[in-house]
């Protein structure tokens, strides 16, 4: 799993060098690649400011289903690999994220963690 943000506007200072800050909003995705496909009901994603947190985003992404989900979330998936857009987020300097599989049986995977 990796997570990609992109600032969504211009963030230059004066002198024409980046200037990014905890307020400059970021266009997020996230890549999550699988070993298998069977028997997922869900894709659990959160990111936080700590470890486990989810409050900058949180939102379970029901398996298969793919495209625009509104509010900038999209799901797309091609074989073992799956692209999450996550939405426009402030406050992604530094965050922890983290991703964990829901199964068929209502059990969970062990979360797959990325921080920055």
């Amino acid at each position: 799993m990796d997570v990609a943000t992109t600032p969504v506007a211009n963030h230059l200072s004066l002198d024409s060098l980046p200037s990014l800050t905890d307020s400059t909003v970021f266009s997020v995705e996230m890549n999550v690649n699988l070993f298998d496909t069977l028997n997922i009901q869900e894709l659990e994603v959160k990111i936080g400011t700590s470890s486990g947190a989810s409050d900058i985003f949180s939102h379970s992404f029901v398996f298969d289903v793919s495209g625009s989900l509104g509010s900038g979330l999209f799901y797309l998936r091609d074989a073992y690999s799956i692209q999450l857009g996550l939405g426009n987020r402030m406050q992604m300097l530094n965050y922890y994220s983290q991703v964990r599989i829901k199964k068929a049986d209502g059990s969970y995977t062990d979360a797959v963690l990325f921080n920055r």
